[in-house]
């Protein structure tokens, strides 16, 4: 390439390390069952309010990357010594949350929390304006995105310094865990960044309907029942003089801004027949238990009433 790229160091003589990012991954499925170290969440037995939350991830408490370009060394016999935590409080780094798929705190007008290993992140998740949704005939809460967590540190300094959000709002800053690599997650298409986040850029068109992260939650079973992660993998290009020194520099009339590079959407939910299923089971049990209840406090009005007769009727 002409310079040291800092990029090829952590790519490997065979090829990309599966995952978002080098490092964060076992290579395979077999190697992950080998290992001395797994993740441990609650099943809820002794608080339920714990249940499908994580206690810790890859044997970690907190919230670590592997400092180390050598893969080998991230998972081999004394891999402590070659991770570190990723962010800059122990409140950030804490490991928190579910997997996704289960909330017993879900509530209308509430939060609910996903640890997300590969974003290096416990984040937030608030039902805003108590919004709900019809999922093929089942009633869902719709959590979104808490925004406050790609605040800028000049519009949010403590929500924002402990994740090194230096930039525009609308950004989360994971150059530090993918080894000084200036890389950056936002929603797609810079959905409701900062005004400079979608000047530095043609072509986007931020859609809340098409680059929302959601997770409609059942509100009795606290399931997810319809899950769309929606992320965007950015670089920062900005003026680079180091690279090409002889020859000027490289991008030295670009203005720094932030290139997306590519955008994914995971996820899915229940289909129109197990939904219909669903809601045949839960809302039917759901309506005699209501009536069973309500025909319980009628018997016994009716009783009360027929005991009060009976003994206005032997005075």
């Amino acid at each position: 390439l002409g310079w040291e790229d800092k990029l090829a160091p952590v790519v490997g003589a065979d090829g990309v390390v599966p995952g978002l990012f080098a490092n964060s991954h076992f290579e395979s499925e077999d190697e992950a069952l080998k290992a001395k170290w797994h993740d441990e969440i609650y099943t809820g037995r002794d608080d339920i309010s714990k249940v499908r939350q994580y206690r810790s991830h890859g044997g970690f408490r907190d919230i670590q990357f592997c400092n180390s370009k050598d893969f080998t060394e991230c998972v081999s016999a004394g891999r402590e010594q070659v991770h570190e935590p990723v962010w800059n409080s122990s409140a950030a780094n804490e490991i928190r949350g579910t997997d996704g798929g289960l909330f017993w705190n879900a509530k209308k007008g509430g939060k609910v929390s996903v640890y997300q290993a590969d974003n290096f992140r416990s984040v937030d998740y608030v039902n805003k304006n108590e919004e709900e949704v019809d999922h093929f005939g089942v009633n869902l809460l719709r959590f979104t995105f808490d925004d406050e967590q790609f605040a800028s540190v000049e519009e949010n300094p403590p929500m924002a310094d402990p994740f090194f959000q230096y930039g525009p709002s609308g950004l989360w800053n994971l150059s530090r865990a993918s080894l000084g690599i200036e890389t950056f997650l936002s929603k797609p298409h810079f959905l409701h960044g900062s005004e400079s986040l979608l000047n530095g850029v043609e072509g986007l068109t931020p859609s809340e309907e098409l680059h929302e992260t959601i997770f409609d939650v059942e509100p009795i079973t606290k399931a997810a029942m319809n899950v769309w992660v929606r992320l965007q993998i950015n670089m920062m290009l900005q003026p680079t003089p180091e690279i090409f020194a002889d020859d000027g520099g490289w991008w030295m009339n670009v203005t720094k801004t932030f290139l997306p590079i590519v955008w994914l959407e995971t996820g899915g939910g229940i289909g129109e027949s197990d939904a219909k299923e669903f809601a045949d089971t839960v809302y039917g049990v759901k309506w005699l238990a209501m009536v069973i209840r309500w025909s319980s406090i009628g018997v016994a009005v009716i009783s009360f009433f027929f005991a009060a007769w009976l003994f206005s009727k032997h005075r």
